[in-house]
This record gives structure tokens, sequence and C-alpha cells, in this order.
């Protein structure tokens, strides 16, 4: 634990080994923690798919910024702080089940 104590910024990463443009699966999602002082503090949650037909690419879909208390979907841009709660509340929901299932493997980044 002596370690983790010297640490300021965790990355979560959760990834399908199986997604892909073309099979589809289960989204990448990030997680990134800071501990500016004592206790640690979300800064974003961010949701990846793959956008285009021909030339696909990994995108944000889904960002939530705790910083200043936003929440982005790509095709609407930012959303009202009602439909934001209800995105990350429907979003938290799924992940968690999604998680469940064992369908991510996880690796932490410290800095």
């Amino acid at each position: 634990m002596r370690l983790l104590s010297k640490v300021c910024r965790l990355t979560l990463n959760f990834r399908d080994k199986d997604y892909s443009a073309a099979a589809g699966g289960f989204h990448p999602v990030e997680i990134k923690l800071e501990k500016p002082a004592i206790s640690w503090q979300l800064v974003y949650i961010t949701d990846f798919s793959y956008q285009g037909r021909l030339d696909s690419e990994l995108v944000k879909e889904i960002d939530v910024c705790f910083v200043i208390k936003r929440v982005y979907h790509m095709l609407v841009s930012w959303l009202s702080e009602r439909e934001g709660k209800e995105l990350l509340a429907l979003f938290v929901t799924n992940f968690v089940e999604y998680y469940n299932t064992g369908c991510y493997q996880v690796t932490i980044t410290t800095e």
C-alpha cells in the first residue's frame, strides 16, 4: 500500500478483447481518478465505440467529465443537466452489468 500512497493518478481501462468494428461487442471504457489531496476523485469516464463504415475508428461516444460536471454524447454534443444525469445513471447501470459478465480485461496505469 505504500506504493499506492505516492500515486496521484489512476487510469483504469476496460477492454473486450473481441470488440471490433465488424463484430461489435462491449465498448471500451476508460476511467480516470486523481488524488489531489487526501481522497480520490473521479475525473472522467469515457465510453468509446467504432464509427465509420470503411475506415472505422475508435471515438468517444459518451464522455462524463466530473471536473465540469457535464456529460457529452457524440450524437448531440453536451447534454443538459437532467439529460446528463439520466444518461450517466443508465450508462453506469449497464457498465456494471457488463463488467459482472466477465467480458472486460482490466488494466491500470499509475502516475
